[in-house]
């Protein structure tokens, strides 16, 4: 069964002569483990289909599953429950508690959840992302390629079901931007993480299994490259 799916979607902005059509009739399947790049130019509907799959926002038209279930029917609450417990959500801002230690940073969504931190597989993560010798400093302290290992991180740390990355690369250089590439590309491998990223960067699109191309609202292209 699919991890994430998306059955005849449309999401319109606005209404009349202003509306915007970002989504138009958009349907696919994401399957257990795979790394899917989504590619397009700005305004294309790229984001808007992230935020539909990650339940941070909500479709016009049709259907958006996750783990069988339609996220597009629940509340406010039940929206917020499930980005914690099954979505991973990394940005190229990478929203640290900026008083907070690196440990306490990736914690931060097992803590709000009042749920018990895994001792082995922080470790393993922390380890895998090289930050196990970063756990005491706070952010300020270090390098932003370092800092979005951080965010990576917390969002690995309760296994989510999705991990859904908008220009993870965005922010950083060349170097870096490569090394945050590998560093997904490990844990897609590593932890069988289903990830979903949105990028402009070409070598992202290159170590993907499968590039989704997004224009004027339609995936036009679907192409496994594994």
């Amino acid at each position: 069964m699919p991890i994430a799916e998306c059955i005849g979607v449309e999401k319109t902005y606005g209404s009349g002569d202003t509306a915007v059509h970002a989504l138009r009739g958009v349907s696919l399947a994401i399957e257990p483990g795979e790394f899917v790049a989504i590619v397009g130019a700005s305004g294309s509907g790229k984001s808007t289909l992230l935020h539909l799959l990650g339940g941070i926002d909500t479709p016009t038209a049709g259907t958006v599953l996750v783990d069988g279930e339609d996220i597009s029917r629940l509340d406010a609450t039940q929206s917020a429950l499930f980005r914690r417990r099954k979505v991973g959500l990394i940005y190229q801002f990478f929203n640290l508690i900026p008083t907070a230690t690196v440990a306490r940073n990736i914690q931060m969504p097992l803590l709000l959840d009042r749920r018990e931190v895994d001792p082995q597989f922080f470790a393993e993560i922390t380890k895998a992302l090289g930050i196990a010798g970063r756990l005491d400093a706070l952010p300020h302290q270090l390098s932003g390629g370092q800092q979005q290992r951080v965010a990576i991180a917390r969002s690995l740390i309760y296994r989510p079901m999705l991990l859904l990355a908008d220009e993870p690369t965005g922010n950083l250089d060349r170097r870096t931007s490569c090394e945050i590439v590998d560093v997904l590309r490990l844990a897609n491998r590593r932890f069988n993480q289903t990830t979903v990223i949105i990028t402009h960067d070409e070598r992202v699109a290159q170590e993907a299994d499968r590039v989704l191309a997004v224009e004027d609202g339609l995936v036009v292209l679907d192409q496994r490259r594994r």
